[in-house]
């Protein structure tokens, strides 16, 4: 049985980019799992827990992966929002105008360890 597991891509400014499967440097998480061979199960992160596949989902995933193409290709336009928001769901934002599709995000995300220094170097006892 194959075990799976998922890296960060360095790319996440790009719509799309984020998780990719092991050796991939800029492809999307959604072609790794549409070539997926049907599974009994796979290994969860960290604790090596047997997760197992309920329906195929590959089907989906190109699905999913031909969205993001065509997402891609529109980049710029009114519609290519659209697409990214049929993959993603209301997370991504519908654009106003064209103008707002291609704005960039704010990064905004914080950090406990900007804020406060975090000495690891005690042992608890």
């Amino acid at each position: 049985m194959a075990q799976v597991a998922f890296g960060r891509s360095a790319d996440v400014q790009r719509p799309g980019a984020g998780l990719v499967a092991p050796g991939s440097e800029d492809g999307l998480v959604f072609e790794f799992l549409k070539d997926q061979s049907e599974q009994e199960y796979y290994l969860a992160l960290g604790s090596r827990q047997r997760v197992h596949v309920k329906a195929k989902f590959q089907p989906r995933a190109k699905k999913a992966f031909n969205r993001c193409l065509e997402a891609i290709a529109e980049e710029g336009k009114k519609s290519a929002n659209k697409k990214w928001r049929e993959v993603f769901g209301t997370s991504v934002p519908l654009a106003k105008s064209a103008s707002d599709s291609s704005r960039s995000f704010r990064d905004t995300e914080e950090f406990i360890e900007d804020k406060f220094p975090v000495d690891v170097s005690e042992t608890a006892r």
